[in-house]
């Protein structure tokens, strides 16, 4: 089980990130250039960091930390490809069913594994290795507005997966924020 502790932005350029299995970031827009630097730093030196690229992210124009292009797509559109050999979408099937009404369209930059697209073909979750950390970017936000993914019997095990995934960790309790 992992132990998820809610820090906002403000907050988070104090914290000591180390200590945490893995960082999320759920669409938060400009980090700051101090928090981004923090956030650089502590995924090049081993740490995971999950980001949920959402409106804020797109108005930013760039994925933190990985400055990827993004912009914003408001057209209801399901995944056309699902990479079940990925260790977050194992078992996971094809998402059938799952609307994404507002996502972000982003590039995959050189050498990162595309894990799933959308309809469209723009990826929808991205894994890329920084250094000796990894970012892993899901290109829409995960709070049932912009997709009903929540909604699916499917969204449990991919958290659960994702979280597993990004700590390298079993069954131990962690901590993220």
């Amino acid at each position: 089980g992992l132990v998820v502790q809610p820090v906002n932005v403000q907050q988070a350029g104090g914290e000591d990130l180390s200590r945490y299995a893995f960082v999320a970031l759920s669409d938060i827009g400009m980090p700051g250039e101090e928090l981004e630097r923090r956030l650089n730093e502590y995924v090049r030196h081993g740490g995971s960091l999950l980001i949920l690229a959402g409106a804020e992210t797109a108005r930013a124009g760039k994925i933190p930390v990985t400055g990827v292009h993004v912009s914003l797509t408001r057209q209801t559109q399901g995944a056309s490809f699902v990479d079940n050999a990925y260790p977050a979408l194992n078992g996971l099937g094809t998402l059938q069913n799952v609307q994404f009404y507002t996502t972000a369209r982003m590039d995959a930059p050189a050498g990162a594994r595309v894990a799933a697209k959308l309809a469209d073909n723009s990826p929808l979750l991205i894994d890329q290795v920084l250094g000796e950390g990894r970012v892993l970017t899901f290109g829409s936000m995960l709070d049932g507005i912009g997709t009903d993914f929540p909604l699916h019997k499917s969204f449990l095990p991919f958290v659960a997966q994702t979280g597993r995934y990004l700590t390298g960790a079993g069954d131990t309790a962690l901590s993220v924020i």
